[in-house]
Formats: C-alpha cells, sequence, structure tokens
C-alpha cells in the first residue's frame, strides 16, 4: 500500500477527524491526505529500565520534528489501533508550545513503534476525556453573615480568575479556599490567597472527585467516605509551594500586589499558570510567573516558576512535622531527591512527601521556620522541581517507610531515565 494512502487508512478507520464542513452538517467525513494530515512520523520508543513504568510520559521536542513552536498545532499519536493520550506543553512559559507530551504503559526494557500525525489546519479533533483535573470555584451569588463568611449562592468553575483586593481568608469566596489539582490517587489544593501554601487532600478511593469537595455542609477535615486534608500547612509554604530564599531566610508569596490564574485541563495533564506581580523577596521586587501541573496516576506535580528579576535562590521545602527525613545520596544524577515519612497526617497516620529537584542546582539543606527541604540556585531559564504525597489510606497506599521509599526511588528513576525516542518521517 502506498505511504500516503496507508497513512490516510490509519487516519480514517481509527480516529474521527471532522472538517469544518462537516462539522457544520454534523458529518464525520474523510479528506484527501493534503487536507487532513500535513505530516507524519514513525516514533521507536525504548523503556530502558528494568522497571514497569505505567502512566509514563514522553516527550517529543517540536525542534525535533523541524516545527517552530506553535500552540495551535494539532497532533495524533497513535499505537497499533489506538489512539494514545497527547497534549501540547509550553515548556519554557513563554507563551507557545515546545513539546508534544505523550502517556503509555511500558513493561520492562520495552520497546515499540508509534506513528505520529501532524494535521492540517482544515481539521478538527474531538476532545479527549483525561484522567487529572484542575479548578478554582468561586461563589456566585450570596451573602457575608455576621461572621464574615459567605452563604447560600452556588460555586462556578471557572477558567481565569484575579484575586479581589478585599478577598479574606476563610470568608467561603474560594471553595476549599482557592486552586485544586487532582489525579485519581491523590488531591492537592493551593491556597489563592496571600498564604500561597499548598495542602493535601488524602483519597480513600480512586476516582476524580474535587467537583464535589468543599461545598456548602461538607467538612473535608473530618474524614469522609472519599478521604480528608491531611496536612498541617501552618505558616509554611506546605508542600513545595514555589518559595524563595534570601538572607537566610524562607520567603514565600506572601507579599505582592496582585495575583492572576489561568487554567488548563487535557487528555495528559492538568494545570494552573499564576501570575503575582511585585513579589516582594526581601529588598528584591518581582514579576514571578509559576505553573503547578498535575500528571495522572499516583499524582505526581510538576513546579515550573521563573522571577524577573531573578531572586538569589529558590526554596524547595515542606512542612517540618519532625518525622523521619531521607535525600538523595547520589548528587551526580540529574535529578535528586528530600523526603519525609511518618505519622504526619491529620488522620494521625503515615503521611509520605517527597520534592525532586535538578541535583546541578543543589545548594544548601534547609531546615528552619518549620520547614524542611533545600534551597536551590536561580538561573536565566525557569527554575523546575517535581512533588509528590502518598497518604497511608489511600489505595496502595505506603504503610511502610521502605514502600515509600521505593515509590520516591522509583519516581527519581524514571525522572534519570526518561523514555528514550528515535524519528522517522513518514510523510
Amino acid at each position: 500500500m502506498p505511504a500516503k494512502i496507508h497513512v490516510l487508512f490509519l487516519i480514517s478507520m481509527f480516529f474521527i477527524i471532522k472538517h469544518p464542513a462537516a462539522i457544520a452538517s454534523n458529518q464525520t467525513d474523510t479528506f484527501n491526505i493534503k487536507d487532513t494530515v500535513r505530516h507524519s512520523w514513525q516514533l521507536n520508543v525504548v523503556n530502558t529500565l528494568g522497571l514497569v513504568r505505567k502512566q509514563q510520559l514522553i516527550r517529543i521536542n517540536l525542534h525535533d520534528l523541524n516545527i517552530e513552536p506553535d500552540s495551535t498545532l494539532q497532533f495524533v499519536a497513535m499505537k497499533d489501533q489506538n489512539v494514545i493520550p497527547s497534549q501540547l506543553s509550553d515548556d519554557d512559559l513563554d507563551g507557545h508550545a515546545d513539546s508534544l507530551l505523550l502517556v503509555l504503559d511500558f513493561s520492562a526494557e520495552q520497546h515499540f513503534n508509534l506513528v505520529l500525525h501532524l494535521l492540517s489546519n482544515k481539521t478538527v479533533l474531538q476532545n479527549q476525556a483525561g484522567s487529572t483535573y484542575t479548578e478554582i470555584a468561586v461563589r456566585i451569588g450570596g451573602s457575608l453573615n455576621n461572621k464574615g463568611r459567605y452563604q447560600q449562592g452556588h460555586y462556578l468553575q471557572l477558567n481565569s480568575f484575579t484575586l479581589p483586593n478585599d478577598h479574606e481568608v476563610g470568608n467561603r469566596f474560594f471553595k476549599y479556599e482557592g486552586i485544586g489539582f487532582e489525579s485519581e490517587q491523590i488531591a492537592y489544593r493551593f491556597y489563592f490567597d496571600h498564604r500561597s501554601a499548598i495542602d493535601i487532600f488524602g483519597k480513600r478511593q480512586n476516582r476524580l472527585m474535587l467537583r464535589n469537595i468543599g461545598l456548602d455542609g461538607d467538612n473535608y477535615h473530618h474524614k469522609n467516605s472519599w478521604g480528608m486534608d491531611v496536612l498541617k500547612v501552618a505558616s509554611t509554604p506546605g508542600l513545595a509551594a514555589v518559595a524563595a530564599f534570601n538572607n537566610n531566610k524562607i520567603i514565600g508569596i506572601n507579599e505582592f500586589s496582585k495575583a492572576e490564574l489561568n487554567l488548563n485541563n487535557g487528555p495528559v495533564f492538568s494545570e494552573a499558570i499564576l501570575h503575582h506581580i511585585d513579589w516582594q523577596v526581601a529588598d528584591i521586587n518581582t514579576q514571578l510567573t509559576s505553573r503547578y501541573r498535575i500528571y495522572p496516576g499516583p499524582g505526581l506535580m510538576q513546579v515550573t516558576a521563573l522571577a524577573t528579576p531573578k531572586i538569589p535562590q529558590w526554596a524547595l521545602v515542606q512542612v517540618d512535622h519532625q518525622v523521619t527525613r531521607f535525600s538523595s545520596k547520589d548528587r551526580q544524577a540529574n535529578w535528586c531527591y528530600s523526603a519525609t515519612w511518618g505519622k504526619q497526617s491529620l488522620a494521625d497516620d503515615n503521611l509520605g512527601m517527597a520534592i525532586f529537584y535538578p541535583c546541578i542546582l543543589y545548594s544548601k539543606i534547609l531546615q528552619q521556620q518549620d520547614s524542611y527541604g533545600v534551597a536551590v540556585n536561580d538561573t536565566q531559564k525557569p527554575i523546575q522541581y517535581y512533588f509528590i504525597a502518598n497518604w497511608q489510606q489511600q489505595p496502595m497506599g505506603a504503610d511502610k517507610i521502605f514502600i515509600f521509599e521505593q515509590i520516591v526511588q522509583n519516581i527519581t528513576a524514571r525522572l534519570n531515565h526518561p523514555i528514550e525516542l528515535k524519528l522517522r518521517q513518514l510523510y
């Protein structure tokens, strides 16, 4: 079968593409290859580790495809006869997509071929459902009671929002006080106020559930069938919220003139991009852009942050509840970790927390202001790091420290050994 016809056959058989003319009549059509696909590639992907890798991310740099960064591009990736979840990613926070992310399962040392299609601008893809979710829900209607809390009305999910200047902590204007992020196994929330900390919702069921948490009448501080708030944050950044280290002090995003956010839910990840105007870091006034992105499965969160002008160092810390600490012994690798585990949950049981950071940026261990972690050096490029939590009561939760250590070491191995790929253009 000629290559061009073969590609068209794959597309027409295995996923739905709609041309604008077909959308108007609500009909599904196939078209000449030049109308549907601009280019196609074969990808050979290789898991070099002797580990099973569930819901593993694959990153394809658009420059490797000889394509300029562009957030309007549409791709379809296929393995055998199945469409693979894919999503464009702006890696450097410049507003343009730099890479395409796929998510796939691998057995130990497995390798196989994929086919990637770049679709024409005339083609419109149906949305793919994802297994992650982020939201901010703002109360519409209702009124303040004599305790300064909003009541009645209802919560509305928004994709963008600016923090009101008169917002007060605990007034129930936001559902659970800010932004929520979840995979099926765990959830986090970011306090969208002058605390700017990250808290943890432990789950007792594997499913997406944030839409139903924090509604009037719901108390997430008590154990529910779904789970509960499991972390006491106090006055710290919580678990790995963006913070600076300057003049021997950890400085959270506590003083700023304005805060804005934009949310994005997709088939591979969900994310919130935040802009903090005039973040005060000691005597430095800086403009901060940060992104919190959650991936499927165990709920690995990726944080990307850029301060302009740059700050001396970043503080990658978690609240210190005086439990067992462990960290990377090999700082010659690409990725290192700092972790804690023990009875530090609000359910009085075991909770593990870990932060993963570029070893080359390591400066020193931080243990102060009720926080524990590391200081890393700033560069002219965005800082990128990851974090994860694991609650004993979640399905497959770690009830022994060695189990959580294995989870952390597995993630570190995956970061240090990304999936290898080779590209060959077909069309």
